[in-house]
């Protein structure tokens, strides 16, 4: 009753939760019919159900184009150029892909479409933005996400238990359990029992078993038994199965397997191919009528004597009395009839369906020359043992070579997917011949394809080491942090600044010239899916939680801190220097450029930096208001896609988390005589940063190399994927009285920042409204008016909910306009007056609310000031610490002079605009702090007292500039109010 109820429970679930079909679970759900199911029923369906399960691995989408699975679109088809398939080569496709990292992968593509080229950004808004959700389905993505966590958590300890690997071998050993019982017939009476209980302790892997079945075999080897070829693969079989007791294992995991179900299937093979000339199900036919016809010839014969005794004595032959004196021909008679019945019973059990014209005869030629062709024992032997020799190191391990070997495994692939569809389309009617050679072919394909997928990655194991990619994404991604390989968050962030992890940007570049990345946009490349920036950052933000959260800057974290902070000032430094140089070359093309040409070239940078701060989305709808042309096209060319050639080292974002982070850890650790502040707790916000930027990483990491991780990654990132599932959850859902929401710092923008909470409420105005059109389609079919509307409404849809309002708003308006077409002509009836009053209402409420937020402008540009002073941290940076490193007998001679870095110092304030003083006076504060927390050095004291006094001495003309920015932007707010009022008024 047990088993009955789990395989309802996995057939429920694979019909209602995935995408198979009703035909591999046939066998399955007959079982589940019967109204008692034993062993002997199950035992005549287990070719049945072996072939359903490995037929799965070579026809499922997620085990032969998990790209295109993740994509979850049924616009694209599995031949779709966007889909991007970098290293997934026919090596990797099948059974040997669940022994890679593709539940990862799979996740997440499906939580942020990690296979597009989207900018990473170390504030995680890239995981919102390149998500699936749009303005149209939220609700139903929504769903998906709750589906997706409930999987997660109802699947996690299975996964452990369950895993590929583990199945996998325990399937070996049933297998290799019901190949030996069919033996029992053979073994003399004697000992039948005996040898059926070491049987029952075959999948245990039990070595007094072991034993005593492989001196049976040896036994029968001299006794001709059994044909050779045939004992020698039982026993090589035992031998492979019993190997890991043994210890006798040469090769990876994985690749042993593999050569177990090579010979488990060769053996099948010979054991099931047809024997004999002429068909056994005929031969049994016709025994079954012979004994029929037998049996009713002497039952009549049995009748007649009953009747001549019956009426000669007046007794019947039941009588045991009167039959003791018959002649001994009736007594045998009696006998010879119930062992007829007997024997009609068993033959009965062993019927199978024959056509009319049989063809029986050409099928069994087709196995014969199939047996000794592509699945001769010698030649497929052969091609197992030059891979193996490849793990084994035994044989040239050149990329010409490996490539060869595994497109000649690929084309032995090939060759028995067609002769197993070439068998059950002209062989269809003999199931009972064919099912267990299928079985059998696919046993062996599928050890083929494990041993071929471990020469794939030892291929590429020159190139990029699977191992330290585990360890990287582990350190990235692993949640919760603390773990026994990461104890610390400080062993996470010094992990990713590690030589091992700075090695595997170098590798990446080897590995993207042997598989370059096919040409189109939003196609990311293997080299740029990691790149330095990224793992500096990253180390810091586990750096700055590991102080947080230990409250003090130790010595360790201090060497880490100061270590990431140089690398990233190296790079600034080289990205400034190139900067340089190019502005240098473009100055000297233009040699006797004019000063209106300058003017031109800064009155366009403005435009550009206005567009960029207040965009425009006429682009949208461009082929729907006006029709497009060449230069239209020239002048809405986006600023993000004229900038693509110009990718900076470090990004804006990036720069100022670093100068955000060392000002935090630098105030709050710091301690002096003069100086003591108390750290701030660490807070949620402070993992979700991390761990948003490290999901961002990890994603394009797993997204590009699964095929090169085991599938052990996947259980250390489960929980990982579930919390990155619930922030996307409660995110879409506007769920905030949780703190698990991405997070967003600063003021809010209309024109640039999502609002997702009043975006969707055009998401059923949108819905109600379509439905209206969509009903007078009914009756005016192809009316131009209202399939401008219906095309404006799904463009709207389409956009992600991430969009900012004003991009909403603008396709809103649009809506409203081209509604008026129709609503010129229509009568009361047909009016659409209803949904255009609600599309009305909405766009007046974002209007007020764009208003509302102008009067953050004065703030925003306050923030771009500071923004801008801050952008000299790097120069101080430098100047402080080439100060610090000097020798201090340098400064009477080319060293840097106590003298001359103060004037320096005075010289970065006193240039200072109103807008940066406060931001510049900050940084003094910040450095002087940062002198406090390095080792005692010769010159760390005066540098020391110089930040000190110069930070009080400028502090003293705060407040006169604070009251000056406050009497310069009075007028503003008053005009803005003003403004507001007047544009609200309209």
């Amino acid at each position: 009753k047990t088993l009955k109820s789990d395989i309802i429970q996995f057939v429920t679930f694979s019909l209602k939760q995935t995408p198979g079909s009703l035909q591999t679970l046939q066998s399955l759900v007959y079982l589940t019919e019967l109204p008692e199911m034993s062993a002997g029923q199950i035992s005549l369906l287990w070719s049945d159900l072996l072939s359903s399960i490995f037929t799965s691995f070579w026809n499922s989408t997620i085990t032969t184009d998990p790209d295109y699975w993740s994509s979850w679109s049924n616009d694209f088809s599995p031949e779709d150029k966007k889909i991007v398939r970098s290293l997934m080569e026919p090596s990797v496709k099948g059974p040997a892909i669940l022994s890679r990292a593709v539940f990862s992968k799979c996740f997440c593509e499906v939580l942020t479409s990690s296979s597009k080229a989207i900018p990473w950004d170390v504030t995680g808004f890239p995981v919102l933005i390149s998500s699936r959700v749009s303005v149209g389905e939220w609700t139903e993505r929504l769903q998906q996400l709750k589906e997706m966590s409930a999987i997660l958590w109802s699947n996690m300890s299975v996964s452990s238990i369950a895993s590929f690997r583990n199945t996998d071998s325990r399937l070996q050993g049933l297998i290799l359990y019901h190949h030996f019982v069919a033996l029992k017939d053979i073994v003399p009476q004697n000992i039948q029992e005996e040898f059926l209980q070491y049987c029952d302790h075959l999948p245990t892997k039990d070595l007094s078993a072991y034993h005593y079945i492989q001196d049976i075999l040896r036994d029968w080897m001299n006794q001709d038994k059994l044909p050779t070829d045939v004992l020698k693969l039982w026993l090589t079989c035992l031998q492979q199965f019993y190997a890991e007791v043994d210890g006798t294992i040469q090769v990876s995991d994985s690749a042993h397997r593999g050569s177990l179900w090579v010979n488990l299937g060769l053996l099948q093979i010979h054991i099931w191919q047809p024997q004999t000339l002429f068909d056994p199900a005929v031969k049994r036919e016709y025994k079954l009528k012979y004994a029929q016809d037998e049996l009713q010839q002497l039952e009549n014969e049995w009748m007649a004597r009953n009747w001549s005794y019956s009426l000669l004595m007046g007794k019947e032959l039941k009588d045991e009395t009167l039959l003791k004196h018959t002649h001994p021909h009736v007594q045998t008679l009696l006998l010879r009839i119930q062992k007829l019945k007997n024997r009609i019973v068993e033959l009965s059990k062993k019927q199978a369906y024959r056509p009319k014209s049989p063809t029986y005869g050409i099928l069994h030629s087709d196995v014969q020359n199939y047996i000794n062709s592509i699945a001769k024992i010698s030649s497929v032997q052969d091609l197992a043992s030059r891979l193996l020799k490849v793990l084994t190191g035994k044989t040239s391990k050149s990329r010409q070579t490996l490539q060869n070997l595994l497109s000649e495994e690929a084309t032995w692939q090939q060759s028995h997917h067609l002769y197993r569809r070439r068998l059950s389309e002209e062989y269809s009617l003999y199931p009972d011949l064919i099912s267990p050679l299928n079985a059998a072919i696919l046993q062996m394909q599928h050890g083929m394809r494990l041993i071929a997928s471990e020469v794939y990655g030892t291929m590429n194991s020159s190139l990029l080491s699977s191992s330290k990619i585990a360890s990287l994404l582990m350190s990235l991604l692993v949640f919760p942090s603390v773990s026994e390989s990461f104890p610390t968050y400080l062993s996470n962030a010094d992990n990713l600044c590690s030589v091992n992890s700075i090695d595997i940007l170098k590798s990446l570049k080897r590995l993207s010239q042997k598989y370059p990345s096919s040409e189109g946009p939003g196609v990311r490349d293997i080299s740029c899916c990691l790149t330095k920036e990224q793992l500096l950052v990253n180390s810091l933000l586990y750096l700055r939680s590991h102080v947080l959260s230990k409250g003090e800057m130790d010595q360790k974290s201090l060497k880490l801190f100061r270590h990431i902070c140089q690398a990233l000032i190296n790079d600034w430094d080289k990205q400034e220097s190139t900067k340089r140089e190019c502005e240098k070359q473009e100055s000297s093309l233009y040699k006797y450029r004019s000063k209106t040409h300058n003017i031109d070239l800064a009155e366009e940078e403005d435009e550009r930096e206005f567009r960029k701060r207040y965009p425009v989305y006429d682009k949208d709808f461009a082929d729907i208001i006006t029709k497009p042309t060449l230069e239209t096209y020239m002048e809405s060319m986006d600023p993000e896609d004229q900038e693509d050639a110009h990718v900076p080292v470090l990004s804006q974002s990036t720069m100022q988390a670093v100068i955000d982070i060392h000002k935090q850890l630098v105030l709050s650790t710091a301690r002096s005589l003069w100086y003591h502040n108390n750290p701030p707790p660490h807070q949620i916000k402070h993992y979700l940063s991390a761990f948003l930027s490290s999901y961002q990483t990890s994603a394009a990491l797993i997204e590009q190399l699964y095929p090169l991780i085991g599938s052990e990654l996947n259980d250390h990132l489960l929980g990982s994927q579930m919390l990155a599932a619930t922030l996307l959850q409660n995110t879409v859902s506007s769920n905030t009285a949780t703190s698990l929401i991405l997070p967003h710092e600063g003021p809010y923008v209309f024109y640039q920042h999502p609002n997702i909470q009043e975006v969707q409420k055009c998401q059923e105005v949108l819905r109600c409204f379509r439905n209206s059109v969509n009903s007078l389609l009914g009756h005016w079919t192809e009316h131009p008016a209202l399939v401008q509307i219906v095309v404006v409404i799904e463009r709207i849809q389409g956009f992600p909910l991430s969009s900012p309002l004003s991009k909403i708003l603008n396709g809103l308006e649009i809506l409203l306009t081209k509604s008026q077409d129709w609503e010129e002509n229509a009568s009361n009836e047909l009016s659409l007056r209803k949904h255009l009053e609600e599309i009305t209402q909405l766009i007046i409420q974002w209007r007020k609310l764009e208003l509302n937020c102008w009067s953050l402008g004065l703030d925003n540009c306050m923030e771009r000031h500071v923004q801008k002073a801050m952008s000299h941290w790097f120069s101080l940076y430098q100047l402080v610490e080439k100060y610090m490193q000097e020798e201090q007998d340098q400064e009477s001679s080319d060293g840097l002079r106590i003298e001359t870095l103060t004037k320096t110092l005075q010289a970065f304030i006193e240039s200072s605009s109103v807008g940066e003083f406060h931001s510049r006076l900050d940084l003094l504060l910040v450095f002087h702090c940062h002198v406090l927390l390095t080792p005692q050095a010769p010159r760390k004291d005066s540098l020391c007292s110089v930040l000190w006094n110069l930070y009080h001495y400028y502090k003293q003309f705060s407040p006169s500039i604070l009251a000056k920015i406050t009497e310069l932007r009075n007028p503003l707010e008053k005009e803005l109010k003003v403004s507001k009022f007047t544009k609200m008024q309209k």
